[in-house]
């Protein structure tokens, strides 16, 4: 598995966050021949063929603001800077919603 992520992220034009990224990840994965093709084809190849096996976007997905469901109510984590340090340190403060 960490091979085919390794070869999967070197894919020149792959947009690391995109879906087609994660689906080919799970194709290659669990398809043994598709993983074989995948691997011989020549290096400027390999997007192309990514895109006919997978219907797919390959632009970035934005990913989701952390918000945590509790029983009584909603967790959001919120972000401050701290001016006292030479180094911007962010703390992390959970409020209720």
């Amino acid at each position: 598995m960490a091979v085919v992520v390794k070869r999967v992220g070197e894919v020149k034009g792959l947009v690391l966050k995109s879906p087609l990224y994660w689906e080919s990840i799970e194709l290659l994965a669990r398809d043994e021949v598709s993983r074989g093709i995948f691997y011989a084809l020549p290096d400027g190849s390999k997007l192309h063929y990514l895109k006919r096996k997978i219907d797919a976007s390959n632009t970035a997905e934005k990913e989701p603001e952390p918000t945590y469901e509790t029983g009584g109510g909603r967790w959001q984590f919120v972000y401050f800077l701290v001016p006292e340090f030479d180094v911007a340190w962010i703390m992390n403060l959970a409020l209720v919603l």
